[in-house]
């Protein structure tokens, strides 16, 4: 049931984060896309009452697939997958003290900062 539930949030994602690319363009990599993903992503788990750390992580596997299916590099699409499952550790240790909101908060923070080092090192420094 985790792959099916993934497979949901995936595409909530894909469509929110389209939207966000339409209106803002790249820009939604770094201010919108993070808190999106990290909202979904966590609200699935949790309504679904599966895995977070799974959930984030196989979220974070099949962005990777879709980036190297379309055309990106390798490195950032490692990055992708590894910080996905970052992100879900991080949610998981954060939740008992801060609860959904702030937990939700600081890892989009996170996941903001790790955009914005993925795109301007990565992807953009070559």
């Amino acid at each position: 049931m985790i792959i099916l539930y993934t497979v949901i949030a995936a595409a909530l994602i894909w469509l929110a984060n389209k939207q966000a690319m339409n209106f803002l363009g790249n820009k939604a990599i770094i201010v919108t896309v993070p808190f999106v993903e990290e909202l979904i992503k966590t609200s699935t788990a949790v309504f679904f009452q599966v895995p977070l750390i799974a959930l984030h992580g196989l979220f974070g596997v099949i962005e990777a697939f879709s980036d190297l299916i379309n055309g990106q590099d390798f490195m950032p699409a490692v990055a992708a997958c590894f910080g996905h499952w970052i992100f879900g550790i991080i949610t998981v240790l954060l939740m008992d003290r801060l609860g959904f909101w702030g937990s939700w908060f600081l890892v989009s923070i996170v996941h903001m900062v790790w955009n914005y080092l993925v795109v301007s090192k990565i992807m953009f420094n070559r």
